[in-house]
């Protein structure tokens, strides 16, 4: 067991203490404000204060974790062994030449989303409003190592202690805004796409449109034995997010839950995969339209519901959050960037959502999500995509953390010669496979 002293215990420094050590690192630990306690204790030891204790291991502390407020935070980067480092000190025997209990906790409680920031037109956080991405490392799971090197460092002070072995793990997902291109739509939604097309005068789809209805070819959306065969062959288990908006609009515009082919499907792909729900973009604006959507969901499938996407990734911390949690979802799958590929939150390893303004550690275990395919639909060579894709993964391999991809079912649509996003899927998947 690590334990660690501090003047005031606070929620803040319970919560960062326990992901570090008990999550990442495997081994229980415990906040001490006894120093008598803590002095004569025969467990491994780390002094976070500003005491100067002989002999024991310390790491000097910010104020930050013990604040109950939310304030702008001076964040002044430099460099540690080439890793970007903030909350810098230099005092008496401590381990690492900054706070890092307060830098993990800055980011992965996203401390800076619930600072004054712009958004962007969607009304979501920007990722430029980002320390990580001003400063050049949105690339890199600054978190996973610090914690690398706070583990090193108490290997050198304690030459027996021992942590746990992580495993890399990858997780496939998929958002399904749209099952089908043009099956079980309804005449008058396809009469108007066919109307839009002649207008255009993109007569080949109107053909195509044509083909399907009539079944003589398959939906160019249809891509789920496609998937189902490459999940088989690497033997991955995936995550279907459906859209079940009721209503159709702009941005949501998936078939109605309540068609029964739909279901069938959600059904079936359920049988060999993990199914959560993608709440619909104006549940952000509106949330008592995720009620009925949950609702959809459990009916089709007959269980309840624990995981969620949101549609654009559009949300806010914390409201989007706390929302979740009253509905029961216990993992959510939205942490990342629609334009931007790296890590948002500094970390590939899930974690449990910390409610800043409550100061209170929730039960709702947060997946980072590395890479969404529409961050990358400029670039048009695969091999290029593959080259560009390659040193994220080698990066969360490095901290054995979890690679969340986040592909869309029409982006391996059938029918279209040289699709590129299945040769770039198709050269990533042996280097995403757990090895």
């Amino acid at each position: 067991m690590i334990l660690i002293y501090t003047d005031t215990g606070t929620e803040r420094l319970t919560y960062i203490t326990q992901h570090i050590f008990d999550s990442i690192l495997g081994i229980k630990s415990q906040i001490c404000t006894d120093i008598t306690v803590f002095k004569t204790s025969t467990e491994y030891k780390i002094n976070y204060s500003d005491k100067d204790m002989d002999d024991i291991i310390s790491i000097v502390p910010h104020s930050l974790l013990f604040e109950e407020n939310i304030t702008q935070q001076r964040i002044d980067i430099s460099l540690y062994k080439k890793t970007p480092v903030c909350f810098q000190t230099k005092q008496f025997n401590e381990i690492l030449p900054f706070d890092v209990f307060a830098a993990c906790f800055f980011f992965i409680s996203r401390y800076e989303e619930y600072l004054p920031h712009q958004k962007d037109k969607h009304q979501r956080y920007d990722e430029k409003e980002s320390i990580a991405y001003q400063y050049h490392f949105l690339h890199l799971a600054v978190v996973d190592c610090w914690i690398k090197e706070l583990a090193l460092a108490l290997k050198n002070k304690y030459t027996n202690i021992v942590f746990a072995e992580r495993k890399y793990t990858f997780i496939p997902t998929y958002d399904i805004d749209s099952a089908y291109a043009y099956l079980h739509k309804g005449f008058l939604w396809n009469m108007a796409g066919g109307i839009r097309s002649f207008l255009r005068g993109d007569f080949k789809e109107i053909i195509t449109r044509i083909e399907v209805l009539a079944g003589r070819k398959q939906d160019p959306y249809d891509t789920f034995d496609y998937l189902s065969a490459l999940h088989q062959q690497y033997k991955l288990r995936p995550c279907y997010f459906f859209l079940l908006a009721r209503r159709w609009s702009d941005y949501d515009k998936n078939i109605n839950p309540s068609n029964k082919y739909f279901q069938n499907l959600i059904q079936q792909l359920n049988t060999l995969s993990d199914t959560g729900l993608h709440t619909s973009y104006y549940v952000k604006d509106n949330p008592q339209k995720i009620i009925s959507e949950i609702a959809s969901l459990q009916t089709v499938l007959q269980m309840p519901i624990t995981k969620n996407r949101h549609h654009y990734l559009r949300f806010s911390l914390p409201d989007s959050y706390r929302l979740l949690i009253s509905k029961g979802i216990k993992e959510e799958y939205s942490m990342g960037y629609v334009q931007t590929l790296g890590f948002r939150a500094g970390t590939c390893n899930p974690f449990l959502f910390f409610d800043l303004q409550n100061n209170k550690t929730t039960d709702l275990l947060v997946y980072p999500l590395v890479f969404m395919e529409n961050a990358l639909s400029d670039m048009q060579d695969p091999h290029e995509i593959v080259k560009y894709l390659l040193p994220y993964i080698n990066e969360v391999k490095r901290y054995n953390g979890t690679f969340v991809t986040l592909f869309h079912n029409q982006s391996f649509k059938t029918g279209t010669e040289g699709n590129k996003w299945k040769t770039v899927y198709e050269t990533l998947l042996p280097h995403l496979k757990i090895n």
